[in-house]
């Protein structure tokens, strides 16, 4: 079983997810969910096999089997194509090529 997998199961009570919280997702992050962890409200979503989390409105996101901080520069390098474009934001996937809007 992937570390992702037993994550899912130790939260078997998943929120509902709002707007804001999928606002607040960088784009390479595609499987999520919501949870309470410690009272606190927490989004969890998979990178590769692992699970990553955070606690909104922090932007940090700290990797749940070894507590690293995972850096920006990391989640923008997952963004194929991501060297071939400028003013990438990393949350709405918007970015220019040959100075175009590209989403």
């Amino acid at each position: 079983m992937i570390f992702w997998e037993k994550v899912l199961l130790k939260y078997p009570t998943k929120l509902q997810a709002s707007e804001e919280d999928a606002e607040y997702l960088p784009i390479v992050f595609s499987k999520w969910f919501v949870a309470y962890d410690q009272g606190e409200r927490v989004i969890f979503v998979r990178l590769h096999d692992d699970c990553v989390w955070s606690i909104p409105p922090s932007k940090t996101w700290t990797n749940y089997n070894t507590s690293k901080d995972i850096s920006l520069e990391t989640l923008t390098d997952l963004v194929p194509y991501f060297h071939q474009v400028t003013d990438f934001d990393l949350y709405t996937g918007r970015a220019k090529y040959n100075n175009k809007d590209v989403i």
